[in-house]
């Protein structure tokens, strides 16, 4: 078999110098000039995260500010020929697990109404044992089940019939990502659990914009273990994709820098038995005095080793996942941002504490470009020519998978990386 579907070719963006605070500090000017930047690299679509605090500061209203900025990052990215993929409700994003404050209390009587329903056993998590970022603070994960409780879930519905229902028609939208890392903070009970969310989530979405394609993500979180998300329990999604940021892998047992990410999206598709997109790849610059090679970084709540590269490892990098993704089938790639954050917002979250995720752009931190956006340029040169079909993935035994989750993943993790 093989899949002749077009190849995307995106990148994450948020603005140079804004950053993180894009819906917030939105710079039409800089705005236009970087979407022609991106443009003229080759790449034909920009992913967006709307920031759920931003686009939701309660539960029963978005935000007009962020709304007007999304319209108008969309009518610029349209006038570049760019498509758009807005994120709805990214909880993992930019290294820090980002819940809005109105959503972060504790649902004691939502838990125990599950429970007496024979559902769960009332379980209250421990003060301290993640932390989420709430606007600019850090505070202990308190929220219900992201995917189950009854208030969260009415609100995210609100979220994607107001968002998606605005700006479903506009002629920049490739899709709508329909959550990212929600499993990072509140873990599904059952694999049941998260095909309801999905279902609720897209139908909704399809209510208010019939044509929309839907992404749908899956991480090695996720992948670990048997409630998921695994790409089944996503049924509702046209569209698949893969996260691949944090790499999550033992640094001895990573042959190849490229290795963890090609893993990835071998284990999704593999599941999914047809191609997926790969979302946030990209190779993190060592910063503020970090010395090059392996070293250990914040991500989401949890320490792991990544890689810090220079400037060039970090061009070699892109230009080899990008070949290695392409011919192993995938539907597309996602990398994981523009630019590099400037030095100055560092001290403020999410970048204080996520030291990874300050240098993945394609330019730096002054707008000039790095080795990885001339690789990115000569992959977009010879996609032009490159053949449509390519082969489809091999097909994995999911239920297998799902049944001991954890130790496959690892099993097939070291299938793959064996000499």
């Amino acid at each position: 078999m093989s899949d002749t579907l077009p190849f995307t070719l995106g990148i994450t963006y948020r603005q140079r110098r804004s950053g993180h605070a894009m819906w917030q500090q939105f710079d039409h000017g800089a705005a236009r000039e970087e979407l022609a930047q991106i443009a003229a690299l080759g790449i034909g679509s920009v992913r967006l995260p709307l920031t759920w605090a931003e686009f939701q500061p309660r539960a029963d209203r978005v935000g007009s500010r962020a709304m007007q900025v999304l319209e108008q990052t969309l009518d610029m990215a349209g006038a570049c020929g760019l498509q758009a993929l807005p994120v709805l409700l990214p909880v993992a994003d930019g290294g820090a697990l980002q819940i809005p404050g109105w959503a972060n209390g504790p649902d004691v009587l939502g838990q125990l109404r599950r429970a007496r329903g024979g559902r769960a056993t009332l379980m209250m998590r421990p003060p301290g044992a993640i932390s989420v970022l709430a606007g600019e603070r850090y505070v202990p994960i308190q929220c219900g089940d992201l995917f189950t409780d009854e208030d969260l879930l009415a609100a995210q519905l609100l979220l994607v019939r107001e968002v998606a229902g605005y700006f479903g028609s506009h002629p920049a939208i490739w899709g709508w990502q329909i959550g990212a890392g929600l499993e990072r903070a509140t873990s599904p009970l059952q694999a049941a659990d998260v095909t309801r969310w999905c279902t609720a989530l897209t139908d909704t979405l399809h209510q208010v914009a019939p044509a929309a394609r839907a992404l749908g993500v899956v991480s090695r979180h996720g992948l670990s273990r048997a409630a998921g998300p695994h790409p089944a329990d996503l049924g509702g999604c046209a569209d698949l994709g893969v996260s691949v940021d944090p790499a999550e892998e033992q640094p001895a047992q990573v042959r190849r820098l490229t290795d963890p990410a090609a893993f990835l999206h071998a284990l999704a598709a593999g599941l999914a038995g047809r191609a997926v997109h790969v979302i946030d790849a990209g190779l993190a610059l060592a910063t503020d005095g970090a010395p090059r090679g392996w070293g250990i970084v914040s991500a989401y709540g949890s320490t792991t080793a990544v890689y810090l590269a220079d400037a060039v490892e970090q061009g070699e990098y892109t230009a080899a996942l990008l070949d290695r993704l392409y011919a192993a089938g995938a539907a597309g790639i996602w990398l994981a941002g523009y630019a590099d954050h400037p030095a100055e917002t560092w001290r403020a979250a999410p970048l204080d504490r996520a030291s990874g995720h300050r240098a993945l752009g394609l330019v730096d931190a002054q707008g000039n470009e790095k080795p990885a956006a001339a690789a990115v340029r000569a992959f977009a040169t010879r996609l032009a020519s490159a053949p449509a079909t390519r082969p489809a993935p091999p097909t994995l035994d999911a239920e297998r998978h799902r049944h001991d989750a954890a130790r496959e993943t690892t099993r097939l993790w070291r299938e793959f990386v064996a000499p």
